[in-house]
């Protein structure tokens, strides 16, 4: 049996507000973007935290670090599942009010990992709380204010 799947438009390249953790590398494009790009409000902690084609120029707001560096800025960034907490430290990971106006026809462009909202919109990274669903095994489950996709 011979099954075809649909074919699917390129996704444009927008890591936007997300936290990674990794030893090696954090975001890569190694290619021009199709459409439109932003690496905005990111927080990457890699030993080489950015990668990008050098058509890749709407960078900002991005807060880059070594590893090491997870400690300073995470509450709990020991990567074991059930007790990894990768929000932000009070007054960690924070900047300018970032504008996300260029998402805001994105469904949840304003909330964080948790559904919480992001508020004034000045902490950086997946998460704009002190506290929210801590990464598990499984699938996450809704919050009440993330809309059901």
């Amino acid at each position: 049996m011979t099954m075809s799947l649909p074919t699917a438009r390129p996704t444009p390249p927008s890591p936007c507000a997300i936290t990674i953790c990794s030893a090696a590398r954090g975001i890569r494009i190694a290619s021009a973007a199709p459409e439109g790009h932003a690496i905005i409000g990111n927080v990457v902690f890699a030993g080489e935290p950015l990668s990008l084609h050098n058509t890749i120029t709407n960078v900002r707001d991005n807060i880059i670090a070594p590893v090491a560096d997870t400690v300073l800025h995470l509450v709990n960034p020991q990567m074991t599942l059930g007790t990894l907490a990768l929000h932000p430290k009070p007054g960690s990971c924070e900047g300018t009010p970032l504008d996300l106006s260029p998402f805001a026809t994105e469904t949840a462009f304003d909330l964080d990992f948790s559904g919480t909202s992001k508020g004034d919109r000045r902490i950086r990274g997946a998460y704009s709380a002190k506290a929210g669903w801590m990464l598990q095994s499984g699938i996450k489950p809704p919050s009440a204010t993330q809309p059901k996709f």
